[in-house]
């Protein structure tokens, strides 16, 4: 489609505001749909309607695809991965198949986990401040998330959050239990979470590591797609005949469109619709909030520390995290933070960020294996204009904001990705097998 006037885009906005039945009809559109967003929910939405024969664009706002999987080289010189590492196995996301067709290898062995327990609570030694728990701490602490689950599940259909579900007599492993079931899992606090979207989550059992990772993956599966980059969509105006996708350069015409994009992203209002979104949808985006996950790395010599090991620490407030430590050998430590600690350390910036993680690897190994770190890398999710946080969660009282959201406007905008999934929220499964939904769907709506 030809470049448009700074003129012409002025006339052709005012006009659609004033009369949006004006869009072409669906026989004189410039594609069949158009996909707003490359992450895997737009990947996969993509590949299925070009397997249809559909005439497709996929405008991308940022440089590359897959969205929060993100795989880069040049920081550490090997494979790093800034969002999700762990992918689960689903029918409509048949990992196994594709890894392999890719030539990717899969691991499907979980790291070594490890309790850790301070010696003197409250007080810092100058080394190897945190032993290993005891067995009977370790089934303790298991025996502790096994009551919580079932204690939230209890409280399902009831107004209130998770926090306030836990058994009172989980003792010195509140704060873990807390911090895994919410800000490690979920990006979130338990306190801000409701209960029926923490139960009904179902995570597929396959869950695997991508070695060369999971962003590695994601390009190879967009390889063919006809994907436009630095396209950040600023306005969709939909009816019944059709849509108009309009960038800050261009302006598109479709018979349907697939929306992509996270949920921080339409919760800050980046993309306007018109008309405005329906009541029920506009409620929905609101409710369904932008979780914070940020990742710290520093980088060792891989025979420094022990090989693939997940430690979790027995926390005595909010202010914990967990370490994926020489993760696949490779000499990278994550130090993950998650939920309001993680909101407010990136709030303070990236000195803040790592200056946590420095300190929490000091408190595992000694303080002297802060003098030998290479390098390091903090990730800032919740200020990336394109992503604007991790995964979603629903805040208390939420309601079925997920299911709201996956209904079609004038069955011919369409909603996709991980947070309008109701069970696999917050996995890359989830967001894959959304984009397909979609993308059967528009398939399936006849044209005109």
């Amino acid at each position: 489609m030809a470049r448009l006037t700074r003129r012409a885009v002025t006339h052709g906005l005012g006009a659609a505001l004033a009369a949006p039945f004006l869009i072409r009809p669906a026989a004189a559109a410039d594609f069949d749909v158009i996909v707003i967003g490359a992450g895997a929910a737009g990947l996969a939405a993509a590949r299925k309607l070009t397997a249809a024969k559909k005439r497709v664009a996929v405008l991308e706002a940022g440089d590359r695809v897959g969205g929060r999987c993100f795989t880069e080289m040049r920081t550490f010189q090997r494979p790093y991965e800034q969002g999700a590492h762990w992918l689960h196995e689903s029918e409509k996301f048949p990992l196994a198949r594709l890894a392999e067709a890719a030539g990717l290898t899969l691991d499907k062995r979980a790291p070594n986990s490890q309790l850790r327990i301070p010696n003197l609570r409250g007080v810092r030694p100058r080394a190897g401040a945190f032993r290993p728990a005891r067995e009977s701490e370790a089934e303790e602490f298991y025996a502790g998330l096994v009551r919580s689950t079932r204690a939230i599940a209890e409280v399902a259909e009831i107004n209130g959050n998770c926090s306030e579900a836990l058994p009172l007599d989980l003792r010195e492993w509140r704060e873990t239990v807390e911090f895994l079931l919410g800000p490690y899992t979920c990006g979130a606090d338990l306190r801000d979470m409701q209960p029926r979207e923490f139960i009904v989550f179902e995570k597929p059992d396959h869950s695997m590591r991508v070695r060369e990772g999971a962003g590695t993956l994601m390009r190879h599966l967009a390889l063919g797609l006809p994907i436009q980059y630095f396209s950040a969509v600023t306005r969709i105006v939909w009816s019944a005949q059709g849509v108009e996708v309009e960038t800050s350069r261009q302006k598109f015409s479709a018979t349907a469109a697939i929306l992509t994009v996270p949920a921080g992203v339409l919760a800050a209002g980046s993309i306007a619709f018109s008309p405005a979104l329906p009541a029920r949808h506009a409620e929905a985006v609101g409710r369904l909030k932008p979780g914070t996950v940020e990742r710290v790395t520093l980088q060792f010599d891989p025979t420094a520390l022990p090989a693939d090991q997940l430690y979790i620490e027995q926390a005595e407030n909010r202010r914990t995290a967990a370490g994926h430590i020489n993760f696949f050998g490779s000499g990278l430590c994550h130090v993950q933070v998650g939920g309001s600690h993680a909101r407010a350390l990136a709030a303070e910036g990236e000195v803040a960020l790592l200056a946590f993680a420095t300190e929490w690897m000091a408190n595992h190994f000694g303080a002297d294996i802060t003098r030998v770190v290479r390098q390091t890398h903090v990730t800032r999710w919740g200020s990336e204009p394109f992503t604007r946080g991790a995964f979603s969660y629903a805040a208390p009282q939420t309601g079925a904001a997920r299911k709201t959201l996956s209904a079609p406007l004038g069955e011919r905008l369409w909603f996709a990705g991980e947070a309008v999934h109701e069970t696999m929220w917050g996995t890359v499964a989830g967001a894959w097998e959304s984009g397909e939904r979609a993308a059967e769907a528009a398939i399936g709506k006849k044209s005109g």
